[in-house]
């Protein structure tokens, strides 16, 4: 973690790694309790008021991933920014479009890359927990999610503008940035963090459930509030005749024993033998995940073997099908685009991502989606609730080699890991 605002009563960064963050604007960025007391203090924004930071130690090399997660009270108003990078390196912003859509904005062409106006409308006059990565030059692989659970992202309005995607030491919060307009007027950020690395939402979602506010717990007798596996961050409170006064939110956590468990399984492993250049080619394997944790599991997965495909010996390689698993796309029939992965059907109902509900046959290239998979974990799959049985997961791989790629044995890994959410 390179930065921490708590907005308990001031901008202090609790990592120490930069000096607080500053008021500008009119009135000044005020601090005021967030959802009553025992929730702490959150920055209260009006008129033209936001607060930035500076010297903010971020990963500005090309590729990197930011995590940078935060709470925040929407009041409904649209064209506002709650957070923004702006610098000489970069102009990239969370934003509420005019049209109520939500999500990444490179700030050239009016864009959106996000959720919809009605997803962003259940935001309104909500403490809702946003996360947010960022990916230096390739704002196509941001990702969102709300209350912890990963969104499928749409692109509203002109094109992206890599460029401007990137991460920089200077960021605002509550705004667009000096001049540049797009308060959040009316509405509250709390607890902003910013973390090296794309962090899995559930992993940061702080003290308490996904879907609720953190909150402070008073032990009221002998039966155990705290969730077994759960991640719990703790303050201290002087409790006086006239007042409560709180220290800040801990920067390390606290985690209870857990008796979850979790399996996985996966058969077959995938096999083309000789392929026909520029063929589609379709093979699946099932993946079963158990567990018994009341909060579900999600399913990860990322090209253990290298950054491209598939790769040759004695030479040559096969490309990725070019989408990021964050955002899988349509791949039109007979296209020798490389290689590829959709999730053809899954217990629960298979995530928007991948199209629509299903299931569709495995060479169904109309109805299934498809993407590249990275060397970093994306999320194929998840469920919120506990399901006894054991879950099946339809994973698709599709090849359809160039018609010069040179003759070899291509092989390639794909790691799944099965987490349970806190």
């Amino acid at each position: 973690m390179v930065a921490n605002w708590h907005l308990d009563g001031d901008a202090i960064d609790a990592t120490g790694n930069t000096a607080p963050a500053t008021s500008s604007g009119s009135p000044a960025v005020r601090f005021a309790a967030g959802q009553g007391g025992a929730y702490g203090q959150a920055a209260s924004f009006a008129g033209s008021g936001e607060l930035t930071a500076t010297g903010v130690p971020v990963d500005t090399t090309a590729g990197a991933s930011t995590t940078v997660d935060f709470w925040m009270k929407w009041d409904g108003t649209p064209n506002v920014i709650p957070f923004a990078f702006r610098g000489a390196a970069a102009r990239q912003s969370l934003w509420i479009d005019p049209s109520g859509h939500f999500g990444l904005c490179t700030e050239n062409n009016s864009e959106v890359y996000g959720v919809s106006a009605a997803v962003t409308a259940t935001m309104n006059n909500t403490w809702t927990h946003i996360t947010a990565v960022f990916v230096n030059g390739t704002p196509s692989a941001f990702q969102l999610s709300i209350n912890g659970v990963p969104q499928s992202l749409t692109l509203y309005g002109g094109a992206q503008t890599p460029l401007n995607a990137r991460v920089d030491p200077t960021v605002t919060i509550g705004g667009g940035g000096a001049g540049n307009g797009w308060r959040f007027a009316g509405s509250q950020v709390d607890e902003v963090r910013i973390t090296k690395g794309a962090v899995a939402p559930w992993n940061i979602a702080d003290a308490c459930a996904t879907t609720t506010r953190c909150r402070d717990s008073a032990y009221a007798g002998p039966t155990d509030i705290l969730r077994a596996g759960a991640r719990y961050w703790t303050r201290s409170r002087l409790h006086t005749a006239r007042n409560d006064y709180w220290t800040s939110w801990a920067n390390d956590w606290i985690e209870t024993d857990s008796t979850t468990s979790i399996s996985i399984s996966v058969n077959p492993n995938v096999d083309f033998g000789t392929p026909t250049l520029g063929t589609d080619g379709f093979a699946s394997s099932t993946i079963l995940v158990t567990s018994d944790d009341a909060g579900g599991y999600q399913l990860l997965a990322h090209d253990s073997s290298n950054t491209t495909g598939l790769t040759g010996t004695p030479a040559g390689t096969v490309p990725d099908f070019q989408p990021p698993a964050s955002a899988p796309a349509a791949w039109p029939a007979s296209s020798p685009l490389g290689i590829g992965f959709t999730v053809r059907n899954a217990t629960g109902g298979r995530l928007p991502k991948w199209g629509a509900t299903g299931p569709f046959a495995e060479s169904d290239v109309t109805n299934n989606l498809y993407a590249a998979l990275g060397i970093t974990d994306v999320v194929l799959h998840q469920r919120t609730t506990y399901s006894a049985a054991t879950d099946t997961i339809v994973l698709t791989t599709r090849l359809n080699a160039p018609t010069n790629t040179p003759a070899g044995t291509y092989t390639g890994t794909v790691a799944l890991t099965a987490l349970a959410n806190p």
